[in-house]
C-alpha cells in the first residue's frame, strides 16, 4: 500500500510538474512570440529608415550630378558662343565672326577674324519633313560630299573620312585646285535632317585651323526640346 500509495504520490508529483512546465512553457512561448513581434516591428522601422536614407542619397547624387553638368555647360560656354540656327547650334571657338551679312543671298558664312586670309566656313541644312526616313549611311555621306565637289569643279580629291559625331555621323572629303589648294565639303546627318558644310580656302591652312574647323563641327549639337 505504501508502495502504492507511493507511486500514486510520484504521479500526482509528476503531475504537478507537468502543468508547472505547461505553463512555464506557454509563457515561455507567449514571451517569445512578443520578442518577435518587437524584433519584427524593429526590423520593419530600421527598413523603413534604411528605404529613406537609400531615397536621401539618390536625391543627392542625382542633385550632383546636375550641378556637375550646369558647371561643365557654363565653363564650355565661356570657351565657345554658339551660332544658333533652326534644330542645333555650332560651338564656335574665341575668334570666330560671322560675316553672313557680307553675302545675303548665301548660307550662313563664318571666318576666323584673327587671321591673314582666313578660309570661309559656310553651313546649310534641310530638315526632314515627311516619307521614307533617309538614314544615310557613312559612306552615303562621303558619296553626298564627293558628288558636291566634282559638281562644282572643286578638283582632286586628296582625303576622304567618316564617323560618329555629336549630332549623328559625318562624312567629308577633301579637294584641291589651282586657286583653292584646300576646300573641304561635308554632310552631318542625325538619320532624318541633314547639315551641308563648305570651308574654302585660298592659301592652304596649317593642321590646327584645320582640326579647329573639324572639332566645331563634330560638336555641333541638336537644341534641347527643339530651342535650348
Amino acid at each position: 500500500m505504501y508502495t502504492s500509495c507511493g507511486f500514486q504520490s510520484n504521479l500526482q508529483i509528476q503531475s504537478s510538474l507537468a502543468r508547472a512546465v505547461t505553463v512555464d512553457s506557454e509563457a515561455a512561448t507567449k514571451t517569445r512570440t512578443l520578442h518577435t513581434l518587437n524584433v519584427s516591428g524593429h526590423f520593419k522601422k530600421d527598413n523603413g529608415r534604411a528605404t529613406m536614407r537609400k531615397k536621401g542619397y539618390l536625391l543627392f547624387i542625382a542633385i550632383g550630378i546636375i550641378i556637375t553638368m550646369i558647371i561643365a555647360i557654363s565653363i564650355f560656354s565661356i570657351k565657345h558662343k554658339y551660332y544658333s540656327m533652326d534644330n542645333f547650334k555650332i560651338p564656335f571657338s574665341k575668334g570666330w565672326i560671322d560675316i553672313s551679312n557680307e553675302n545675303p543671298n548665301g548660307p550662313p558664312s563664318f571666318i576666323k577674324d584673327l587671321k591673314d586670309n582666313p578660309g570661309v566656313l559656310q553651313i546649310s541644312h534641310a530638315e526632314y519633313l515627311s516619307g521614307k526616313l533617309p538614314n544615310p549611311s557613312y559612306d552615303d555621306l562621303v558619296e553626298l560630299s564627293k558628288n558636291i565637289g566634282q559638281k562644282n569643279d572643286f578638283g582632286e580629291i586628296v582625303n576622304k573620312s567618316s564617323g560618329d559625331c555629336n549630332y549623328g555621323k559625318y562624312g567629308f572629303v577633301e579637294f584641291k585646285n589651282k586657286d583653292f589648294p584646300f576646300i573641304s565639303v561635308w554632310h552631318i546627318s542625325d538619320s532624318k535632317n541633314f547639315i551641308f558644310v563648305t570651308y574654302i580656302c585660298s592659301v592652304k591652312p596649317d593642321p590646327d585651323e584645320i582640326s579647329e574647323v573639324y572639332g566645331i563641327l563634330k560638336n555641333i549639337k541638336k537644341k534641347w526640346l527643339g530651342f535650348l
